[in-house]
């Protein structure tokens, strides 16, 4: 079973998930943000949370993913 493609799709999401989850970690640290942007943090905060639960899904998807492509007939 060739799940390369699918592991690199939901890599591909989890690291966008973990940029947006970076951005929020900023905006709680008090990094400053322009007034604009500083507002749009505040009000999607239900952002942070998508971010946060759609990082740990795809990183609990990955891992059954990657041992299924550990077989000994896809060394070659």
């Amino acid at each position: 079973m060739n799940t390369r493609p699918v592991r690199v799709l939901l890599t591909v999401i989890m690291t966008g998930f973990l940029l947006v989850c970076l951005v929020f970690l900023l905006y709680q640290l008090h990094v400053p943000y322009p007034a604009g942007v500083h507002r749009w943090l505040a009000d999607h905060k239900w952002l942070m949370w998508t971010a946060a639960i759609g990082t740990v899904v795809s990183s609990l998807a990955l891992a059954p993913l990657t041992m299924f492509s550990r077989h000994p007939a896809d060394d070659r």
